[in-house]
């Protein structure tokens, strides 16, 4: 897969579950309880109002075998989309961690700034038997804002660059004008007729879980300038936007979920499998250059208004 993973994770939240003092036979049937602690990021209720924060949970009496659920409501207070993430520790004999499970059913989705997201944990003892009569264990609750984006090219080098059309000619870097890293990729003198670049590594991209395509670019003219993406030759989707002024680096945002202004033979691109991408320029007159290339899953910089699609 080609993937060039970057971003910043910073864990902004944190809630502790803390399931204690639970004493009994695995025999028989015995008490479960525990607290509940959230951060400033992070609060649980149990309802979705959010009127009363939970501060401990009665698990009541669950026996050998069996498994008990409860479902607790998640607010994130802070301003950034949280990814939720859960872990337990502090076993207490460390032997009982053989003996219970605690799952849950949040399925990964990013909870928004004062979303409330419901989520139903379940304890599972197991059927063997065992002499512990006392047992503790605590359950963390991690809210990460996760920035996360896929860089597809940087730029910086020709590698797996070419011109493409009948009046081909060469691209080249700029070291002195780029947005990111060292260079930016520079086409001139473009003869006045469309012209384009491909970029085409030798492996595919997985753009299945990202929402925008983003490339920043510049040129000596205002013009349209088209972006296609292809699973293969006779698979692709196709969109065009408008360069707003000259000679001024904008960032250009194709919300791939929009429907394209055209589509292969066979139908349009296939997200999960994208082989290369093409950047077609109209008429240029002079020269264009781009740089940072990147698909992102929500668009993170401020956009220039007439160049988002």
């Amino acid at each position: 897969m080609k993937q060039s993973i970057l971003g910043a994770i910073l864990a902004v939240g944190l809630a502790s579950v803390n399931v204690s003092s639970i004493y009994g036979l695995f025999a028989t049937a015995f008490p479960v309880s525990g607290g509940v602690l959230g951060s400033a990021d992070i609060e649980v209720y149990w309802e979705d109002q959010c009127v009363n924060k939970i501060s401990s949970i009665d698990w009541g009496r669950v026996g050998r075998g069996a498994e008990k659920s409860v479902t607790v409501y998640v607010k994130n207070t802070g301003n950034v989309p949280l990814t939720l993430s859960e872990d337990t520790g502090n076993w207490s004999p460390p032997e009982a961690e053989t003996y219970l499970a605690l799952t849950w059913t949040y399925g990964g989705e990013p909870v928004q700034p004062n979303e409330v997201l419901p989520v139903t944990f379940t304890l599972s003892v197991s059927q063997s038997e065992t002499e512990v009569t006392a047992f503790r264990f605590d359950t963390y609750v991690t809210g990460t804002e996760t920035l996360l984006y896929q860089r597809i090219a940087d730029c910086d080098s020709l590698a797996n660059w070419r011109s493409i059309g009948r009046w081909d000619t060469s691209l080249r870097l700029n070291r002195r004008d780029y947005v990111e890293g060292a260079a930016s990729i520079e086409e001139r003198n473009p003869t006045g007729r469309t012209r384009g670049a491909r970029y085409n590594p030798p492996e595919t991209w997985d753009w299945s879980t990202y929402a925008f395509f983003k490339v920043w670019v510049k040129g000596q003219f205002k013009g349209t300038v088209t972006i296609q993406v292809y699973t293969n030759s006779q698979k692709w989707s196709r969109w065009s936007f408008t360069l707003s002024s000259a000679k001024t680096w904008q960032e250009i945002v194709v919300d791939l979920s929009s429907a394209p202004r055209a589509v292969g033979r066979r139908g349009p691109a296939d997200l999960s499998s994208i082989d290369w991408f093409d950047m077609v320029y109209a008429s240029p007159n002079g020269w264009i250059r781009w740089d940072d290339i990147r698909v992102e899953p929500l668009p993170l910089h401020t956009l220039t208004p007439e160049a988002r699609m």
